[in-house]
């Protein structure tokens, strides 16, 4: 009975040692840059709409927040032109600006449709930060100008994202914005997620942020998306986006490559003692116990928890299914 209790505990405690961290990005708690200073354009009035000062600098490749790595200009500013990755912006205003003769819709391409970010009770709010994405699929552009990684190259798991549309693609599909047109029956506009494992090979997931089947639907509102499909055994390095759309030019595609995203949830990987142990210490011998607290040479059947004896006297303790 005692080598029973001895193997529950060791099992026990080999659970914690493997417990995984969840973790959800968020965008009020900025590392780099330290803080993020507000813009608002001439053509912003009120607090209607706001968006990061570094949005057209690439000084900053890359922004963190908490252990989130988001990148931004990966394919360079073009001396403050021009920006792709991510911006961080803030505001409620969901207008269509089609017809505004004020600057256009790159004037007006720091907003999403749900009219706003998603605070900490995940309620939309004005003053709650959210991520806007532009995919660079210029020619020369880096294929992953989309990524967010954790800080030290850590391996994960993802979970969840929050997602909802940029008000340009969103309106542009109804009105066309030039060179788009309005999307007609059999047009998608769709944002590819592409987890990275480690060992470079990738998995994607789909989502349809807008579809036209003899009617436009489109995505609205903050829409929660499962990201589990892209996870790979031993984890992720990266997520990055892309987008496919319909509307395709002699100079690629017309529709507006912007899409809204915000709240990542992915669960860290964290290394056990046992695997460090066991890759430093030579190994002396190597017990098996049941779940009956039996002991044996040799695995049984089923689960096993196995105790590994050191020739410096320590030993360690790990879980293996036969």
């Amino acid at each position: 009975m005692k080598k029973f209790y001895l193997a529950m505990a060791a099992i026990a405690a080999l659970g914690v040692a493997n417990a995984q961290e969840s973790i959800t990005l968020d965008l009020n708690n900025p590392t780099t840059p330290a803080s993020i200073e507000w813009m608002q354009s001439e053509y912003l009035t009120g607090s209607d709409g706001y968006y990061w000062t570094g949005t057209y600098s690439d000084e900053v490749k890359w922004m963190q927040f908490g252990d989130f790595m988001v990148s931004h200009t990966l394919g360079g500013s073009w001396g403050g032109i021009y920006w792709d990755g991510f911006t961080v912006c803030r505001g409620s205003d969901k207008s269509d600006h089609t017809a505004t003769d004020d600057g256009g819709w790159l004037q007006h391409c720091w907003f999403n449709i749900a009219g706003g970010g998603l605070n900490e009770n995940n309620e939309v709010a004005a003053d709650a930060p959210y991520l806007v994405g532009y995919w660079g699929w210029y020619v020369g552009a880096p294929e992953q100008t989309n990524q967010i990684k954790l800080s030290g190259d850590k391996l994960f798991t993802a979970n969840h994202i929050y997602v909802t549309n940029s008000t340009y693609p969103y309106y542009s599909n109804i009105n066309g914005a030039a060179p788009a047109r309005a999307f007609a029956q059999g047009d998608h506009l769709k944002l590819i997620a592409h987890g990275v494992a480690a060992d470079g090979s990738e998995k994607t997931a789909e989502l349809l942020l807008a579809s036209h089947d003899g009617t436009l639907h489109q995505i609205d509102q903050w829409t929660q998306w499962d990201l589990s499909e892209i996870n790979a055994e031993g984890g992720l390095k990266s997520i990055y986006f892309s987008m496919e759309t319909t509307d395709m030019g002699e100079w690629g595609a017309n529709t507006p490559l912007y899409f809204c995203i915000d709240k990542l949830n992915v669960n860290t990987i964290v290394s056990t003692a046992v695997d460090e142990l066991d890759s430093e210490k030579e190994v002396a011998s190597r017990s098996f116990y049941n779940i009956a607290g039996q002991q044996a040479a040799q695995p049984f059947e089923g689960v096993n928890v196995v105790v590994t004896r050191y020739t410096d006297g320590t030993t360690s303790t790990s879980k293996v299914v036969r």
